[in-house]
This record gives structure tokens, C-alpha cells and sequence, in this order.
């Protein structure tokens, strides 16, 4: 059941005093709780006939709900900097997505994000930014809009880009001589977008597996 609010009428300039005319779409700030209400005034230039209204047509729509995002998962890594970011469409009333609002940032602070898709009017739900991104870790959200008006920003999302290996680094052993006894391999690997995530050992062309960080 509905909660709805008795108002004043409320014509196309926000006034009690002025009405709409032929189909047009109520006054923006009309708030949502309240009945639709509506006044005819007719008018004859033949005082023998009577004006009458035959058919009154209101139509209605609801914004679209925010986006729910598909991929990439949040907090996953990319190792590309053109990664393609998607979502579903998401309208209790509508079938068609209409537009769409893609930001990121190197913050999760997306108030003035640095990359930005800016309104595309198209019915897709992926996008892939038309420049490279770059390095690091980035957040990112959606909005959609149906043929009526815009749904709220998704949830933010992180993503990592790296593209760039760890840095180069020179092994060495412990004792550094020949030795009957077990031997220590000793090496400092450094990557400064994501980190170290695992390291394989090959000595004399065979590998001894590998093994995840931490070691």
C-alpha cells in the first residue's frame, strides 16, 4: 500500500496558477508520493455544443535501479591496461537501457573522477575506455538511465592494473663454494604496482617448482 500526500496543484512552472498543455512530462521537482492530479479547462466558440472530455492518458515511469556490476571482480588485477568493464541493466519498468555513466578514478572518491565515458546514449552494458588506464589500483562505478531519466551510481568497485614484471634482481648462495652440505639461495624481488605474488627456481635447465609468496 502506497503512503501518499494530499498537495497542491502544481502546474509546469512549479505555480498552483499555470497547467499543462497537450502531452508534456510533469514539472521535474513534482515529488513522487503524491497523487496525480489534473484539471481540464475547455473552451467552445458554439454556445450550442457542449466541450466534453472524452479520454484522459497518464503514463508513468520509474528511473532505473542502480546498475549491478559484472566484471571486473572487485579487487581483481588486470594485466591489461584496456580492461573491459561491464554490468546489467537494472529496471523494474523498463527493458531498454537508454544511457550510461562510466567513471573511475585513483581514489574512491568519484565526485570529480579523472576518467570519465560521459553520457552514451547506447543500449550496451560493457565499455572499454578509449585511452590506456594506468598503473595501480583504481576504482570505478556506473549509472544508467532508461528513455526517461537517470538511476543512481553502482556500488564502487577496485581494480588493479599492472603491466610492468618485477624488477630485475641477482641470486646468490650460501656457502658460495662447493659444498656437500644444503645450500641457501638468497634473492630480493621487488614489483611496485601489485607486489610478488610467487617465484620459480630453475637450476641446470630444471625447475623445482613453484612456490607463492610469503616464502
Amino acid at each position: 500500500e502506497y503512503n501518499l500526500t494530499w498537495r497542491n496543484f502544481t502546474g509546469p512552472d512549479g505555480s498552483p496558477t499555470s497547467y499543462y498543455v497537450g502531452e508534456s512530462g510533469l514539472w521535474s521537482p513534482t515529488p513522487g508520493d503524491s497523487w496525480v492530479q489534473y484539471r481540464a479547462l475547455l473552451a467552445t466558440a458554439n454556445a450550442a455544443l457542449t466541450p466534453t472530455l472524452e479520454e484522459v492518458n497518464v503514463s508513468f515511469d520509474r528511473f532505473p535501479s542502480e546498475p549491478v556490476l559484472l566484471g571486473p571482480p572487485d579487487g581483481a588485477w588486470a594485466n591489461t591496461t584496456s580492461p573491459v568493464f561491464s554490468w546489467r541493466f537494472n529496471d523494474t519498468d523498463s527493458d531498454i537501457q537508454g544511457m550510461f555513466d562510466w567513471q573511475l578514478n585513483r581514489n574512491d572518491n568519484l565526485s570529480s573522477p579523472e576518467y570519465r565515458s560521459g553520457d552514451v546514449g547506447s543500449n550496451e552494458t560493457n565499455y572499454t575506455y578509449d585511452k590506456p588506464l594506468p598503473e595501480g589500483l583504481l576504482y570505478w562505478r556506473v549509472r544508467t538511465a532508461d528513455g526517461h531519466g537517470w538511476g543512481p551510481y553502482s556500488e564502487v568497485r577496485a581494480l588493479g592494473v599492472d603491466i610492468s614484471p618485477p624488477s630485475s634482481f641477482t641470486p646468490f648462495v650460501d656457502p658460495a663454494k662447493w659444498t656437500a652440505q644444503a645450500v641457501d639461495l638468497i634473492f630480493l624481488a621487488d614489483d611496485n604496482v601489485s607486489g610478488v605474488q610467487k617465484f620459480t627456481v630453475v637450476i641446470d635447465n630444471k625447475p623445482y617448482g613453484a612456490r607463492e609468496s610469503p616464502w
